[in-house]
């Protein structure tokens, strides 16, 4: 057959038009009959006639689930998942009219894992020079910006995985109210499609915190997905500096990089208005069972910056103190001399829940200085 002569679809029958034609494995498909297609379907062109046909008659009874889909909550901007609970379904598109557009209606059961990445682009920032000139400021200077890429792998006979953008609007720093708004939905999706992550994970969970003070609430939120896997809690950073390993999986227990930057450090019963003037310790003379707030000097110029951390030393791995997180002078809840750590607030709220028999989620506490006397 020649170049221009005339085809027709394999499915439907139909004459082809010029660019119309969608070849298959062994036969041709129009592009109307393409677009009945998955969206999420990528093996068309290895496909045989036979079996974009099965699909094609999958799709049509899709459509009475597609008809009866009620969504009871959604994530993401333009591309959004929505999930029916009732009925145990979720779909992905970006149509509200699902009998119209007949997305893929997919069991929940199906999801073997849910995968969130965080894609970072970054701009250099110019100033110019005495001639006008576009030249790097010393150190180079960024614009950032943040998208949410969601991936979802299923048992399915069309396809395996489905892949989507959670996000319309890019935040511009990790510390904004929407990138955190992003990351809070990434985080909830899982929840829903995978309330028990262990059959798809194997070796151990990366936890990349520091899993125990304020974040202990998180530690359990990671192991209601992780089941018995171990969590790996890796490191213990901050933006100024990487300040120290976990020594041992499932323990957040972390032995201090020593040569990260030079390390300070402050008694923690030393009062806030006595700091000044304080003679900080240095890593030789620090006492095991005791909490201290670290001090660090970085390689970028930080110079003994308190980072506001209090560390509690519970021995030395070879000759680096090993260490654990504590709790944070900045978020001490201290109305009348009490003091409340976040690890205490954290446990109390724990200890509250169980009693009652609830899940608590999430809590926030604030003090109110208003009445007389004074309270959380």
């Amino acid at each position: 057959m020649g170049l221009f002569d005339k085809k027709f679809c394999d499915v439907c029958g139909e004459k082809i038009g010029l660019l119309g034609n969608r070849k298959l494995d062994d036969g041709n498909l129009c592009k109307d009959c393409a677009a009945k297609l998955s969206p999420w379907f990528s093996e068309r062109r290895h496909s045989t006639v036979a079996e974009i046909k099965q699909q094609l008659d999958y799709r049509e009874q899709n459509k009475a689930a597609a008809a009866a889909f009620r969504p009871t909550v959604n994530f993401g901007d333009d591309m959004k998942l929505y999930i029916d609970q009732m009925a145990g379904t979720f779909a992905v598109t970006r149509y509200t009219d699902f009998a119209k557009y007949n997305p893929d209606i997919i069991p929940i059961a199906s999801v073997t894992s849910v995968a969130a990445d965080v894609d970072e682009d970054r701009d250099e920032i110019y100033t110019q020079d005495a001639e006008g000139k576009n030249v790097s400021y010393n150190p180079p200077r960024y614009k950032y910006s943040y998208d949410f890429k969601i991936r979802i792998n299923v048992n399915h006979p069309y396809f395996s995985e489905i892949e989507f953008k959670l996000n319309n609007r890019q935040p511009e720093d990790r510390m904004t109210e929407l990138y955190h708004r992003y990351e809070q939905q990434a985080l909830d999706l899982q929840r829903y499609l995978v309330p028990n992550l262990a059959p798809t994970l194997g070796g151990a969970v990366q936890g990349g915190s520091f899993g125990t003070g304020g974040f202990a609430a998180y530690t359990r939120a990671m192991r209601s997905f992780s089941g018995d896997v171990p969590i790996d809690f890796q490191i213990y950073g901050a933006s100024e500096s990487m300040m120290a390993t976990c020594t041992h999986i499932e323990e957040p227990e972390f032995a201090l990089l020593c040569d990260s930057c030079f390390f300070e450090f402050i008694p923690a019963e030393i009062p806030e208005k006595d700091i000044d003037g304080t003679k900080t310790l240095n890593i030789d003379q620090l006492e095991v069972g005791k909490e201290y707030e670290i001090v660090i000097t970085n390689l970028s110029g930080f110079c003994r910056c308190r980072i506001k951390d209090v560390v509690k030393v519970l021995g030395y791995e070879a000759e680096s103190p090993k260490i654990t997180f504590a709790y944070r002078k900045s978020q001490l809840l201290d109305l009348a001399g009490d003091k409340i750590t976040e690890s205490m607030m954290d446990e109390t709220i724990r200890r509250t829940g169980e009693e009652l028999g609830v899940n608590i989620i999430d809590y926030a506490v604030y003090p109110n200085r208003d009445d007389s006397p004074s309270h959380y």
